[in-house]
Order: structure tokens, then C-alpha cells, then sequence
């Protein structure tokens, strides 16, 4: 780490690939198949396949059955939108929404998983293909912008990627929905049939299909077939289902050439010196705060849609001012998502002798038949929607106008509902400029807390407007708050300053001397004002307080640089340091203190800056920590 706050220049590497969900890891692969050293970024835990820790557990082993307690529940109350996510068995797979919020102007459901493999082992492995009716939507709505490609430009790489992946499916024949190198496909099951004769007799040879799903139905590329669990969510050690842990990663790592650093969070995209360019990214370790600079000639960004735009919106400098690339000011503009839970179910009277076998974790699917040709055109709406839904045989729980007893229970109890099919409508959005994502300049209530994911890794949703997260000043403004990030990053690099040894920073009050062999907590004597390194057994001196415990050990920090002595006061607000050694305070300016700028207040009277050659005034003179610019 130095100490103007570019971080540690570590190795450089061919390619940087940021997050290793689906797109993450075709990126690695592909890299490093095509032979380049490749770093994959991730910003939470590591996970190997078959490391799922709920995978073969039944409902009675887990604590409440399938249950979860309200409190658990209030902790993941944006996960839980869904309605499935937050299940016991896959609760550990999804953010904790109180450690890891986000603000919201309108409701939008934003479900993540901080480890290696991302989404790619939560999603429903419907795999469909855009057809050439997709790629020329735009043009001839006169909506959005045109795609430069078109359906035959792509339809090579979708051919690849279906051979890798695994996909079962049948093939129909459908312009709008165009056929793939297919798996054999899952079978229907009575009712699903039925209606598929039906829908076509009556709807004028309307198609309904068994969906086209990355679930194997036979053994593929070293991966087992799916052993129709649908216990998909939680992780499939039998690799029947296609994600980053299970296939591509197994093969960018076969070549030698991958270097997966998990806990990274990357927190900006570092411009080359004509500022156009990408040169590299920096990242704060979750573990040890420190601040890690990588560098590349190709970097991917595949940290979803929300945290890919958030990166660049944080890359500001003086060559891209609004985010990194956005010259347009488009950048978080036009947020696409696709509706759903709109639908219907009925109940049929048919096939009371028939079952099916198995829990295919796969349904049905309606291809889109509106707005296909002049014949099928609507004039109250621009494109389509398809329908994904199944049928299966209603269980015991089914309601029972009156229970019965003794013999007769028993028998309701084992005895198969009636069938029912029930199908849902899945829709695109249209792009809409006001339809956008942005960084939160003004953050209220918990957004100025400090954010913890499940191994500790400090965040904010605080921007560059008017702050930082941590770690990153560049000249803009951070605001240290009692509740909020204490930027211990930047008291690092004041302390490194003064001790001339490069630190890796734990926490707001936590600073851990890395190099050269001493390892202990950076404080400062309170009788004399001179450096000391509290040495203890485990090399971390913890104050569990927060608060003024919090503000002590930040005094103490700002005593070992600026030799003052300082008494430090926390209100449940701004971090104050008051100077209470009168004799030098008058030879001792703000500046001196690097990165911290001190500000003084008195009484009611508003906060001024100190400058470069004014002195703090006067003992007793109650100072407020701020990040300001780089150091001089």
C-alpha cells in the first residue's frame, strides 16, 4: 500500500475477469483456453464444487422444517421478494439485505449471492435463444438502439455454448424461437401432454414445448445427469445442472493458466495514462482491508448488471467525470428486467390413474405468438411474452372441506389430489431512460451504518458526490461517521506515514503492522505522544466497543502522527479529537496531518477548514475528521 491511496501494485496479469457467475467464468474459460493468464476477482467466499452444504438434506433436518424465524426473515426481506429464494435450504446462497442494503427510489428486486459461482448456482437454466425477430425488434419498433449484429452473426457461438453447457430440449421448428444443439429433452407428463394437443387443436397449432433447460439428461463432458431432485437451488453435486463451479471453471482451471483471488472486492476501474483506456482495477480484500491495485490489457466486467454499472460509475477521473466510458450520460440508464407471476391455474378431472415419477426440476414452455406477423399484430402493445409453467397432482396438504379420522385420515393423507396445470407469463421491459440505477450521494437512516457481508467486508453505498467508499478519496469529500464507514484505510495510510512499515487494515479501529516481522495494534502513548506498537499474542488489539471506543482508538491514531496529545470525544456522530497540549498547537497546522484534514467548530458557529497556513487557533480547539484529497 502507498501512502497516496493507489494501493499495493501487485502482479500483472494478461486478462482480469471481475466476478465468476455464468458470464464470469465462460470469461475465464475462454481466456484462458486461448492461453492468457487470467485473474478471476470475486468478491465473496470461495466455493468448490460440491461444496453445498444442504444438498442432501431432508426437511426434518433442518431447524423449523421448512420454516424460517421472523428475525431471520427481516434480515433477507428483499431476498425473500420472490417468494422462494429464502428457503432454509438455500438462505446461505443470498446477502443478508441488513449488512448489504441498497436504496430505492421504487421497489426493485435485486437478489445476490457474494461467493465463487455467483447466480449460476441459484438460476432456473431456461435457455432460450433470441431469434432474428429479437435482433431487428429495435430497428423496426423505433425503440432503443439497433443491435449491430444480427441472429446469423450469433448463431455459431450459441451452437458452442450449447455443446458445453448441456441443454435438453426439442426441437419445433419456430422462427421466434429458434432450435439449439439440443440434449434429449424431459419428458411431459399426462396432463402437460393432453394440453399440448389441445392448445394446438384450438389455437390454430399454437406450440407448447417442454422447456429448454441447462439440466443434463445424460451423462456430459465428465458431469453426471440430472437425478430429477429439483433441488437445484442449493447446489447439485452431481453437476446435472450447469454452473461456473461445475464446468467452467473446472476447465480455465485444467489449463494452468487461472488465479482465482476471492474476497476482492473490485471498487474501481484504473484508467492508462491517456485516461481513455483500462489499465487495471483496484480492489479492497475483505479480510484485510488492504487496497491491491491489478493490472491487465483485457478486463472483463461480469459482476451482474447492477454491480458491473456501479464500477464504472465509481471510476471517475478527470478524462470520464460521470463514470468510466460515460461520456453519453446513458450509463445506468435504460434498466431492463422482465415481469412474471402473471398467470392462470385450473384443475382437471382427468388421468385420476396416472402419476408421474420423479421432481423434474424443469415445466412446460408457450413460445411467444403475439406481434409475429400481420396476422398475430397488436396495436395496445410492442413485442411478445411466453408462458413457463407444469402440472403435477395436488399432495395431502390439498384443502379438505371436512376431515375424516382414524382409517379414513390415514387414507386422505396418502391418497393423490386431483391434477393441476397452472402456467405463468414471462415479458420483456422496454428500454426507458428514466428506468436507471445511480450511486446514492446522500444516504439516510441505515445507509450511513457500517455494512458487514457474511466474512466482514466493510461497504457503503455512499458515492462519490459526496463520499467515497472506503478507502477511495481521489479529492472528493468522505464523511466519517460515528455510525458510518470509518475510513481505516486512510488512517493506514497516515500511520504508515509515521511508522514508514506498510499495514493491512481489519477494521475502523483495527490496524495491523504487516511488514517488516512486528505485528500489533499501531497506538499511541497517551502520557507522551510516542510511537508504540501494542504488541499482544494474536497481533490485533480488538476494542469491541463502538462509539467512543471507536473515536479512542482513532485519536490514537491521529496522536501517533501529528505528536499532539488529544482528547477524543464520539456523541453518536462525527469523530472529535480535541488538541489538549496548548503549548504546541500553535506550530502544528492541519495540513500536517497528510489525508486528514482537521476542521475546527466553535459552538454554534459553522465548520472551517483549517488551511495550509493557518493554524488550528487555540487549545481546546474540537476537530472533525474528514478524507480529503490525495497526499501532498
Amino acid at each position: 500500500m502507498n501512502i497516496g491511496g493507489a494501493g499495493t501494485l501487485q502482479q500483472t496479469y494478461d486478462a482480469i475477469v471481475v466476478g465468476s457467475g455464468i458470464s464470469g467464468g465462460w470469461a475465464a474459460k475462454e481466456l484462458t483456453e486461448k492461453g492468457l493468464r487470467t485473474l478471476l476477482l470475486e468478491r465473496g467466499r470461495d466455493v468448490k464444487h460440491g461444496d453445498y452444504p444442504t444438498a442432501m438434506q431432508e426437511a426434518w433436518e433442518f431447524p423449523g422444517r421448512n420454516r424460517r424465524s421472523n428475525t431471520e426473515l427481516e434480515r433477507q426481506a428483499k431476498q425473500n421478494r420472490t417468494g422462494y429464494t429464502t428457503h432454509p435450504a438455500s438462505a446461505h446462497w443470498f446477502v443478508d439485505d441488513v449488512d448489504n442494503p441498497y436504496s430505492e427510489d421504487k421497489p426493485f428486486d435485486w437478489m445476490r449471492g457474494y461467493h465463487v459461482g455467483g447466480r449460476s448456482l441459484l438460476w432456473g437454466r431456461q435457455s432460450y435463444r433470441f431469434s432474428e425477430l429479437d435482433f431487428e425488434a429495435n430497428a423496426r419498433d423505433g425503440v432503443g438502439v439497433d443491435w449491430p449484429i444480427r441472429y446469423r452473426d450469433l448463431a455459431p457461438w450459441y451452437d458452442q455454448v450449447e455443446r458445453f453447457v448441456g441443454i435438453s430440449g426439442q426441437r419445433e421448428g419456430l422462427a421466434q424461437l429458434p432450435d439449439g444443439e439440443f440434449l434429449p429433452p424431459m419428458a411431459m407428463n399426462c396432463l402437460e401432454q393432453d394440453v399440448r394437443g389441445r392448445l394446438a387443436e384450438k389455437f390454430n397449432g399454437r406450440v407448447m414445448t417442454i422447456g429448454r433447460a441447462a439440466n443434463l439428461t445424460v451423462p456430459h463432458l465428465g458431469r453426471g445427469s440430472c437425478q430429477y431432485r429439483n433441488r437445484c437451488i442449493r447446489g447439485c453435486p452431481y453437476g446435472g445442472y450447469f454452473s461456473s463451479n461445475s464446468a467452467t471453471l473446472p476447465a480455465a482451471y485444467a489449463t494452468g493458466r487461472l488465479t482465482l483471488r476471492p474476497f476482492s472486492v473490485v471498487s474501481e476501474i484504473i484508467p492508462a495514462a491517456d485516461g481513455k483506456r483500462a489499465a487495471g482495477v483496484r480492489v479492497i480484500d475483505a479480510e484485510t482491508r488492504e487496497v491491491i491495485e491489478f493490472r491487465a490489457r483485457v478486463i472483463f466486467l461480469c459482476a451482474s448488471a447492477v454491480a458491473s454499472t456501479f464500477i464504472l460509475l465509481n471510476s471517475r477521473s478527470d478524462r470520464f467525470p460521470q463514470g468510466f466510458g460515460n461520456d453519453s450520460g446513458e450509463l445506468g440508464h435504460n434498466l431492463m428486467d422482465h415481469h412474471f407471476k402473471v398467470g392462470a391455474a385450473g384443475i382437471s378431472d382427468r388421468f385420476a390413474d396416472r402419476y408421474f415419477r420423479g421432481n423434474r426440476p424443469n415445466g412446460i414452455y408457450i413460445p411467444r405468438f403475439r406481434n409475429l406477423d400481420a396476422a398475430t399484430r397488436r396495436k395496445d402493445y410492442l413485442r411478445g411474452f411466453g408462458y413457463q409453467g407444469s402440472a403435477s397432482r395436488l399432495d395431502w396438504a390439498r384443502p379438505i372441506r371436512e376431515l375424516s379420522f382414524g382409517a379414513g385420515l390415514k387414507t386422505d393423507l396418502i391418497r393423490p389430489g386431483p391434477w393441476r396445470f397452472g402456467i405463468g407469463a414471462w415479458g420483456e421491459c422496454l428500454p426507458y431512460h428514466r428506468n436507471r440505477l445511480y450511486l446514492n450521494s446522500k444516504p439516510t437512516g441505515d445507509h450511513l451504518r457500517r455494512t458487514t457481508d457474511q466474512r466482514g467486508i466493510v461497504q457503503t453505498n455512499q458515492s462519490r458526490g459526496d463520499a467515497r467508499p472506503i478507502g477511495q478519496a481521489h479529492g472528493q469529500p468522505a464523511l466519517v461517521h460515528g455510525h458510518g464507514p470509518i475510513h481505516a484505510i486512510d488512517t493506514a495510510h497516515l500511520v504508515q506515514r509515521a511508522l514508514q512499515h506498510r499495514l493491512v487494515v481489519f477494521g475502523e479501529d483495527q490496524l495491523r503492522v504487516h511488514n517488516p516481522q512486528i505485528r500489533g495494534t499501531c497506538v499511541a502513548d497517551p502520557s507522551t505522544g510516542a510511537q508504540r506498537v501494542a504488541e499482544e499474542d494474536r497481533g490485533l488489539l480488538r476494542d469491541q466497543q463502538r462509539g467512543e471506543g471507536q473515536a479512542r482508538n482513532e485519536c490514537k491514531v491521529l496522536e501517533l502522527v501529528t505528536q499532539q496529545h488529544l482528547e477524543c470525544h464520539a456523541d453518536h456522530g462525527p469523530l472529535r479529537c480535541r488538541v489538549t497540549s496548548p503549548s504546541s498547537v500553535a506550530s502544528t497546522n492541519c495540513r500536517a496531518v497528510g489525508r486528514t484534514a482537521l476542521q475546527r467548530t466553535s459552538g454554534e458557529a459553522p465548520k472551517m477548514a483549517c488551511s495550509a497556513t493557518t493554524p488550528c487557533a487555540a487549545p481546546h480547539t474540537t476537530c472533525v475528521v474528514r478524507s480529503t484529497a490525495a497526499l501532498p
